[in-house]
């Protein structure tokens, strides 16, 4: 279809993702991370919500019955820990989740519009690219994270994170 029909999608998706990863490591400093895993999984409502409002998609009685069921299997077994979780920690998991399914949301809208691939190495390279230009690190910090160490489990989280983008 052409590069500007998906410029601005492109550009909220890299933006989201880029503000989301950063959210996700304040989170993470706040609260504990099997709580913060529940506050992620808000951001498959936030793309529900999307799509029932931006795309006119349909939900049926079914569907509702699953949302409710599978919510609630979610947010039961945490209950205890969240009566603990305030301030920063629960409004940035929020954020955080709200800040995904943006990108999902816009993500998914550039996905079906170009080659699946190729938009999923790029929305991973520059959204790393929007979270650095957002939060900038010193090049020392950086450089520690590329070293022979690390270096061969951020590849491979990479792949593995790709993989994930590509079956979405």
């Amino acid at each position: 279809t052409g590069f500007w029909p998906v410029l601005l999608p492109a550009t909220i998706s890299i933006a989201a993702f880029g503000l989301g990863h950063i959210m996700y490591a304040l989170t993470l400093q706040q609260i504990e991370a099997s709580v913060f895993s529940v506050f992620f999984a808000t951001s498959a409502f936030w793309i529900m919500l999307f799509g029932l409002v931006l795309l006119h998609e349909q939900i049926y009685y079914l569907q509702t019955i699953g949302i409710i069921l599978i919510s609630t299997s979610i947010f039961i077994p945490y209950w205890r820990k969240f009566k603990g979780v305030s301030g920063h920690g629960l409004v940035y998991g929020l954020t955080t989740g709200l800040l995904f399914g943006i990108a999902v949301y816009t993500w998914s809208i550039v996905g079906r519009e170009t080659d699946t691939l190729t938009w999923c190495a790029l929305s991973f390279i520059a959204a790393g690219l929007a979270a650095y230009c957002i939060k900038p690190t010193k090049p020392s910090e950086l450089m520690s994270i590329l070293r022979k160490k690390h270096l061969s489990r951020m590849l491979l989280l990479a792949l593995i994170y790709g993989l994930g983008s590509l079956a979405m």
